[in-house]
């Protein structure tokens, strides 16, 4: 499973392309792990986290690099 989170979240960012709208790289990134075959755990924990407790663009892709570093077991990056 671990695999499939990886390749996910890296074509996830790819699709995202640095865009800079946060409310439309949200609605992207929530479709996106609907339609995806992650774990079941992680996904609901994923779309909460998107949905209610990321405010700006920077802390969105601070937060899907730190997911992404997760599932491949790198650990995370630290806040500015």
């Amino acid at each position: 499973m671990k695999v499939a989170c990886h390749s996910i979240l890296h074509d996830l960012l790819a699709k995202l392309d640095n865009m800079q709208d946060l409310d439309a790289a949200k609605q992207i990134a929530i479709e996106y792990i609907k339609e995806h075959s992650i774990k079941i755990v992680d996904s609901k924990r994923m779309l909460m986290t998107i949905q209610y407790q990321i405010f700006t663009i920077d802390k969105f892709y601070q937060y899907l690099y730190n997911s992404l570093l997760k599932f491949e077991g790198l650990g995370t990056v630290g806040h500015k």
